[in-house]
């Protein structure tokens, strides 16, 4: 078993005393594995020193079904892995390894010897980037974060690499797709077509920062939505005001930024940098408060106790990643929410204080409902009861509805009546909107109120509540969903119009297309990731070979979140229906306006396109289509 490495791909592979193993059967030796570097300086990952190399081994493996070069440390930890993927013998992925977790990969997809795209993996980031003329400059981002981004946009500044900054920029393919406003539109585009070579020129003359400036951490509030069109496409994610914070040869500072939006698995700039400006570029939610400027940095600098507070933050978060003994992630989440709480204490404004705040309650939660810290209802109880006391009911409302979510996930893990919890649960959640009715999280809290009420079969309730986010929180992120849950509540004796793109064909389709015309259709909305909705594939596939004939149509709507995943399924299974998918899943905007929260969910619909049954399930869809199919169509009835 063993695997050839082209002398070609020296760039990229081994070579042996200077004869690659094209045509002897031998394998590369540690010393000499461990001396293949990734393509992208900088990627993090064990480089172990003298001493310890000569303790590796490297064997050729199976790994994943494939066979690969695997090169161990002396305690078999993994450190390398050049895989053959495709079985022709010769390396075409090349994986790098920290702490026995993978971090980086370069991968040769066309298998001509040399990697056309680099991802960071695990504890090593989400960037996946794409070098399609494999000279080892990225052209394009296929996944990276906001976070990665604005890291991105600090090593830009700080070498003058214009190429650097451009990949992050929306392209207009991306921004036409958006489905914004003309006007909106021209004025983004017209951003984006000039803003490399300003920065270009903006880097060189203000030279904010030096080659040694060094990302810290991401500093932005909460992202906004801007509401879908309405003409098939989907909401729209926004960070606005973003600014990184950095150290600069032990000198803290913080770089403005600007505008993010998400576009795909993407996060794209919409113009210069705010720092090289020194004005607001584009906003999709109007003109923000401009910070207090600091000398060589755009806007008013973190202190240094602050930076030591957030540099040790990132390490508990990074350590926490690759962490597995309950007793270490008990300490490293007692610990994480000592820092967050300090930080949101000594946040300069009210916003950036609740914005750490909102970190600390959504981490602690987090962590309750993983049993890595039992001690987190407790710490929320605390700081909700101080915030309140010391006259701070934004902030006290944040830590409150976590800790009510907290509370009652401890309840329903505690062996408690399950009807008596949802009492409770719902008890308290009406007490929250009572308490807080202004606040961000009441929106959410409604809608916790609307959903449990409707699973309970209480329609009116759940109206009521629904209708009450519309009414009170008309810029909502849960807004869309809220309205939609009330037209599918409603919309039994009423016809739809849903539509959407048809998934891996262009065009359209909807329950508007002629196919459907005339026919019994039954909606069905699914992901082929869930295991209820796979399972459920085989009873349809009856169902449509047995009525198709007598006039019976289905219709899917997938809100996967990964379409690389729906492909796959798809591929294996060969629907004999349409399928429309558009990204975003569950909060998508074939989601949210129907107001869809779990899958399957399925409607009926009449002949005349009417609904007849908005929940129906798959074991009652042979009684219901042999009413409908073999006599006249019954009069709209409720499931």
């Amino acid at each position: 078993m063993t695997i050839r490495l082209r002398k070609a791909c020296l760039a990229l592979t081994l070579a042996i005393n200077g004869v690659a193993c094209e045509t002897a059967l031998c394998a590369p030796s540690p010393e000499e594995a461990l001396k293949l570097a990734p393509v992208q300086k900088d990627a993090d990952y064990d480089k172990p020193g003298a001493a310890d190399t000569a303790k590796c081994s490297i064997k050729a493996e199976k790994f994943s079904g494939k066979t690969g070069w695997i090169v161990r440390d002396a305690a078999g930890q993994i450190l390398r892995n050049f895989l053959d993927t495709n079985g022709d013998n010769v390396v075409d992925q090349w994986s790098y390894y920290k702490a026995g977790i993978e971090v980086y990969r370069d991968v040769d997809t066309n298998f001509n010897g040399k990697a056309d795209q680099c991802r960071w993996l695990n504890v090593g980031g989400t960037r996946w980037g794409v070098d399609k003329n494999e000279d080892g400059q990225i052209e394009a981002w296929k996944v990276i974060s906001a976070e990665e981004v604005s890291a991105e946009v600090v090593a830009a500044i700080a070498t003058q690499d214009t190429h650097r900054f451009e990949r992050l920029l929306a392209t207009p393919n991306e921004i036409n797709s958006l489905g914004i406003e003309s006007q909106r539109s021209k004025e983004l585009l017209t951003k984006v077509a000039s803003a490399a070579a300003d920065f270009a020129k903006l880097a060189r003359e203000k030279k904010l920062l030096t080659p040694d400036s060094k990302w810290v951490y991401f500093g932005g509030g909460r992202p906004g939505l801007v509401p879908a069109s309405g003409d098939g496409t989907a909401d729209l994610v926004v960070y606005e005001n973003v600014s990184a914070m950095i150290d600069t040869g032990g000198k803290n500072g913080q770089v403005e930024i600007g505008t993010f939006v998400r576009i795909g698995d993407t996060w794209r700039l919409t113009d210069v940098p705010a720092a090289l400006t020194g004005a607001q570029g584009f906003t999709f939610f109007g003109a923000a408060e401009k910070s207090e400027e600091v000398a060589g940095t755009g806007s008013a600098a973190p202190s240094e106790d602050m930076l030591k507070l957030l540099k040790e933050l990132e390490d508990i978060d990074k350590a926490m990643a690759t962490a597995s003994a309950p007793e270490q992630l008990m300490k490293l989440n007692a610990r994480r929410a000592d820092l967050v709480e300090k930080l949101a204490h000594d946040a300069d404004t009210p916003e950036d204080q609740e914005t750490w705040y909102r970190d600390l309650g959504d981490t602690v939660l987090a962590a309750v409902q993983t049993g890595t810290y039992p001690e987190g209802v407790e710490r929320l109880e605390r700081v909700a009861k101080e915030l309140a006391e010391n006259g701070r009911p934004e902030a006290a409302s944040i830590v409150q509805f976590r800790l009510t979510k907290a509370k009652y996930f401890v309840a329903q893990q505690g062996g408690d009546n399950f009807a008596q919890v949802q009492e409770r649960w719902l008890k308290d959640l009406e007490q929250f909107v009572s308490d807080h009715p202004t606040s961000a999280d009441a929106a959410d809290a409604m809608m916790e109120l609307a959903t449990a009420h409707e699973f309970a079969g209480s329609d009116a309730k759940a109206l009521k509540w629904y209708a009450e986010i519309a009414k009170s929180f008309p810029k909502s992120p849960v807004l869309a969903t809220a309205k939609g849950a009330q037209t599918r509540l409603e919309s039994v004796g009423k016809q739809l119009n849903i539509v959407g793109k048809k998934f891996g064909v262009t065009g359209n389709t909807g329950l508007s297309n002629p196919a459907y015309k005339g026919k019994v259709v039954l909606l069905h909305y699914w992901s082929s990731d869930v295991n209820v909705c796979r399972a459920e594939i085989p009873q349809l596939q009856d169902m449509q070979a047995k009525y198709a004939k007598s006039g019976f149509a289905i219709l899917s709507v997938s809100l996967d979140r990964d379409p690389k995943a729906l492909q796959e399924y798809l591929s294996t299974k060969k629907l004999p229906w349409e399928t429309i998918y558009e990204p975003g899943g569950i909060t998508g905007r074939l989601a949210t306006e129907m107001g869809i929260h779990t899958v399957p969910t399925m409607l009926l619909l009449d002949k005349q396109g009417r609904v007849i049954n908005r929940g129906i399930h798959a074991a009652e869809l042979d009684s219901e289509l042999r009413k409908l199919l073999m006599t006249e169509p019954r009069q709209a009835n409720r499931p």
